[in-house]
């Protein structure tokens, strides 16, 4: 049995265009309620966060990595998100990623070192 999903709006097949209708009448299919269950573990990081933030905040879905570490720049608007941000990005790219921190103030050395706050997991910042 194979199963063609529609919009939930559409309800019979005459609602399809003339081709589709064709088709499915070609291959004697008929139309059957279906319910789709979908759960977080269908859903990228991206697609979570565009749901739990507001429409005008940017998407913090890229981040740089070093070991097990995720490094995010997260802007003023993020700060009070930040915690489901990385808890996000953290549970989405598991297990590569086990700790999610965000770079605190500006880089002022010439080694380029800046201070770090640790949002979620491990807060070992020890990379191998």
């Amino acid at each position: 049995t194979k199963l063609m999903l529609l919009d939930a709006k559409i309800k019979s097949v005459e609602n399809l265009p003339e081709k589709c209708q064709e088709m499915l009448q070609a291959k004697g299919a008929e139309t059957v309620p279906y319910d789709v269950h979908l759960d977080y573990s269908h859903f990228t990081a991206d697609q979570v966060l565009r749901r739990l933030l507001p429409e005008e905040l940017e998407i913090p879905s890229a981040f740089e990595s070093i070991g097990h570490i995720a490094h995010l720049n997260l802007r003023d608007g993020h700060e009070p998100y930040k915690n489901a941000i990385a808890e996000t990005i953290l549970d989405k790219n598991q297990p590569r990623i086990k700790t999610v921190v965000n770079k605190v103030g500006t880089i002022e050395n010439t080694f380029r070192v800046f201070t770090m706050e640790v949002l979620a997991g491990d807060p070992s910042l020890d990379t191998e």
